[in-house]
């Protein structure tokens, strides 16, 4: 993975979980990893996880055209999502909806490792 996937994937995740992403233990060091290039493609995709983020998770306090419960559903109904960032979700299993769920957990831990999830319990 590389390094922009792998904070996409950690920006993500912590969306996903609903925390900050700057708790994750690995996002200071891939941040820094990352190229002048790469640091402006983050700022653009990072800020279209979080209009999807918020579009999903709460459509009560923005106006919405249609209730969408995953990054899938608002790409193909609401607006089209950069392919990296459906590569990502798709690849881990992430909705964006605000919740940790077992197909989630169970990706993760497949793809990272059983102690993936060590980070967010400490």
């Amino acid at each position: 993975m590389h390094n922009l996937e792998k904070i996409l994937f950690i920006v993500l995740t912590c969306h996903q979980l609903g925390i900050p992403d700057t708790n994750h233990p690995d996002f200071i060091s891939t941040w820094e990893n990352l190229s002048e290039d790469e640091k402006n493609q983050y700022t653009k995709l990072t800020n279209e996880v979080h209009q999807i983020w918020t579009y999903i998770n709460m459509p009560l306090m923005i106006d919405i055209k249609k209730r969408v419960n995953s990054v899938f559903e608002y790409h193909e109904w609401i607006h089209l999502v950069d392919k990296r960032i459906l590569t990502v979700c798709s690849d881990f299993g992430i909705s964006l909806k605000e919740e940790l769920t077992d197909e989630f957990k169970a990706t993760a831990k497949r793809l990272l490792g059983e102690d993936y999830f060590n980070w967010l319990e400490n």
